[in-house]
């Protein structure tokens, strides 16, 4: 249905122009600085994108002379299809809506269609991270777990990177909890359960609730809230804090490596952004539409370390 001037006859008159500033203005992006690891470039005219993951060799072993050599396997098997998802907004207004608009508010339809778009994407892309712990077939990855889990498998054993204490339960965020976090990425394995240490620096994802204890304890040069003098060996090795409105749990919160290289979250987008104007004659109206194909998921867990909170 067509947006008609009666529904914004406001627009039609004078004495509503510091309206328009305020409401024509956008919003800083938070979603890039996750540092997604851009897969766009591997899709070409595909529907999506297939992963397998490889495994590496064990340790060398001694060998005799004219013994034989260990025999080793080099495929882990497991693989994943990552299918890009196409989104849409659409608006329609009539001749007499588009010609009385003083102030081109309905004019600017495109720009404004980017910038929802745009916050589409902060929703989706931070959706991963509420998700975190789910073993829906949309949130894990290529190795069948949740991005944050106390299993994820290697070649005779599995790996944790979530956050839990003694009884098992999801760790607040704090100085010593900070520690403990970055001290488990140093004990990351690759898929033959050898070392593949994460040693930063991280950036620390947080919801916005915890934005003031995040500055406290990652900013501070000395232990935060002690009587004692030892350096924030833990917060010297955040980069970067990042605050996200998009994030749900008011609890959780995330360390990541601050080289996209070193982490398995990624952005893949397919084709570029199309926008299009349409005329209908009949009825004198034009209609706009915008669409765009991506995803955001994580072809690995190692390089991410998160928890639920208390």
């Amino acid at each position: 249905m067509a947006d008609l001037i009666t529904t914004h006859a406001t627009l039609a008159r004078a004495g509503i122009d510091e309206f328009y500033p305020v409401f024509s203005k956008q919003r800083r992006k938070v979603y890039p600085k996750v540092g997604w690891r851009d897969k766009s470039g591997v899709l070409g005219t595909q529907q999506y994108m297939r992963v397998r993951e490889e495994g590496g060799f064990s340790y060398a072993t001694v060998v005799n002379e004219a013994a034989a050599i260990p025999i080793s396997s080099f495929t882990a098997g497991r693989e994943k299809d990552y299918y890009w998802v196409k989104r849409g907004l659409g608006y329609r207004a009539s001749f007499e809506k588009l010609e009385t608009d003083q102030y081109g508010i309905v004019q600017e339809v495109s720009r404004k269609m980017a910038v929802a778009m745009e916050k589409t994407k902060e929703s989706t892309a931070f959706n991963i991270f509420n998700n975190h712990t789910s073993t829906d077939t949309a949130y894990v990855g290529r190795d069948a777990v949740a991005l944050v889990s106390t299993a994820h498998p290697y070649d005779g054993g599995t790996w944790s990177n979530r956050g839990t204490g003694a009884s098992n339960t999801d760790v607040d965020l704090s100085i010593t909890a900070l520690e403990d976090a970055m001290a488990k990425l140093l004990d990351t394995v690759d898929e033959k359960g050898i070392p593949a240490e994460k040693v930063g620096p991280f950036k620390l994802l947080i919801p916005n609730e915890l934005w003031a204890l995040g500055q406290r304890l990652a900013k501070a040069l000395k232990l935060p809230q002690s009587n004692d003098n030892d350096p924030n060996v833990a917060g010297s090795l955040i980069s970067e804090i990042v605050t996200s409105p998009w994030l749900t749990d008011a609890d959780a919160w995330w360390l990541i490596e601050a080289d996209p290289m070193e982490h398995g979250l990624f952005q893949m987008k397919h084709g570029s952004r199309r926008v299009q104007k349409k005329l209908y004659e009949e009825t004198e109206e034009y209609a706009f539409f915008l669409t765009e194909k991506w995803l955001f998921h994580h072809l690995d867990a190692r390089g991410v370390w998160g928890t639920a909170g208390a």
